[in-house]
């Protein structure tokens, strides 16, 4: 007996051209179109909400390319790409819980041990970092060859002397500061043989200019500087928005340290910065609080960016770490006789 192979009378066989599909499925692309407006929407209240009564900060983001730093001098031949990699993270980079786990040692003054020189770029600024990677030369003031490479001053009054290309175009002058092992007893910056601010600056706009840092001190041996910093302003607002949405303090003594912000905390970016990574820092104007992003989650619904939703921990006072070149966090951190804010 054969088999019966028409199935005709007893299976509907599909047909795709005439199929019908989903009683409602002429309503999916206009489901999709309203979500998409209610986020897009939501991002735009997300952003006023920003306006309102935002917290602004100085964001920073870690180095990861550039002119390698003398603390990493075993090294400097590698490929910088390869150096970045395997020194992108480290342990003190993240939580804080106990005490055992503490930076013992300060970061390098001219990385902050992202192993090159300037350590982190600031968002809507060009920081100048003068060092002695930097073409430089000198009279009566030496050069010690330990990492970092730091300039010593002598008994007589000598020089460190840098060329730099000041650019066309950068609105104002931020920060200059000088980062000392320890200040000497006499010392001055000059740009051009005036002493440096902003509009001595201003004046040297698309030029090359001499930068000449003078110092003298020959009963301290600790005495020395290892870089000048000079932060521009190259954008409308070097300043980011963001919002701290359960911001609570602590009246307990966690460290020995009462009545302080807790962390971690909850803290909302801006969707107007490209990209967050666990990496960056940032300072917050009201606090003036160094900040240290631990966890990132994009709330980008359908492509549709409306806030970067981050974790950050605060860096303590009792931390030697991070201590990147900002006048704000000088009243928060103890950063006296570190460093020299000159603008």
């Amino acid at each position: 007996m054969g088999i019966y192979t028409n199935t005709g009378s007893f299976i509907k066989v599909f047909n795709p051209n005439t199929a019908k599909g989903p009683r409602n499925k002429h309503l999916v692309p206009e489901v999709s179109l309203r979500a998409q407006r209610i986020l897009r929407r939501a991002a735009e209240e997300e952003n006023q909400a920003f306006t309102v009564h935002p917290i602004y900060t100085h964001y920073y983001k870690r180095l990861t390319h550039g002119k390698q730093c003398t603390c990493r001098i075993e090294s400097l031949s590698r490929d910088s790409s390869k150096t970045a990699l395997n020194n992108s993270m480290q342990l003190a980079d993240f939580l804080v819980n106990v005490p055992q786990i503490l930076p013992t040692k300060d970061n390098c003054p001219i990385c902050f041990d992202s192993g090159f020189v300037g350590g982190y770029s600031r968002l809507g600024a060009f920081t100048i970092t003068l060092d002695s990677t930097t073409r430089y030369t000198t009279s009566k003031v030496r050069l010690e060859k330990k990492r970092p490479y730091i300039f010593r001053p002598s008994d007589k009054a000598g020089y460190v002397n840098w060329e730099i290309k000041i650019p066309k175009y950068f609105k104002s002058v931020l920060d200059v500061a000088v980062r000392w092992d320890i200040e000497p007893k006499e010392w001055d910056l000059k740009i051009e043989g005036n002493l440096v601010d902003e509009d001595n600056i201003i004046a040297e706009k698309n030029s090359t200019a001499n930068i000449t840092l003078s110092m003298k001190d020959g009963d301290n041996l600790a005495a020395g500087a290892y870089c000048v910093f000079i932060v521009l302003e190259v954008a409308d607002s070097n300043l980011l928005p963001a919002n701290f949405p359960n911001i609570s303090t602590s009246l307990t003594a966690d460290y020995n340290v009462t009545n302080e912000i807790t962390s971690p905390q909850s803290v909302y970016l801006d969707n107007s910065i490209q990209k967050v990574d666990t990496t960056d820092l940032f300072i917050d104007t009201r606090f003036r609080r160094v900040w240290r992003i631990l966890e990132i989650e994009h709330n980008a619904p359908f492509n549709e960016p409306i806030d970067w939703k981050t974790s950050a921990r605060l860096v303590r006072d009792f931390e030697a770490t991070h201590m990147v070149p900002n006048k704000l966090i000088v009243s928060k951190y103890p950063i006296s006789g570190k460093y020299t804010f000159v603008v």
